[in-house]
């Protein structure tokens, strides 16, 4: 499981680290789903 995650990090700030603007989205969006409040429990 380490190595996957350490896998996963590295990747993430690869894609992050290249500028484009629909992955950059994504990661927002991804991020804002998970914040306390933006989704009711149950979902």
């Amino acid at each position: 499981m380490d190595e996957f995650d350490h896998y996963r990090a590295e990747m993430n700030e690869k894609l992050l680290g290249s500028n484009h603007l629909g992955i950059k989205r994504f990661f927002a969006l991804d991020t804002q789903a998970y914040e306390d409040g933006a989704l009711d429990k149950r979902t």
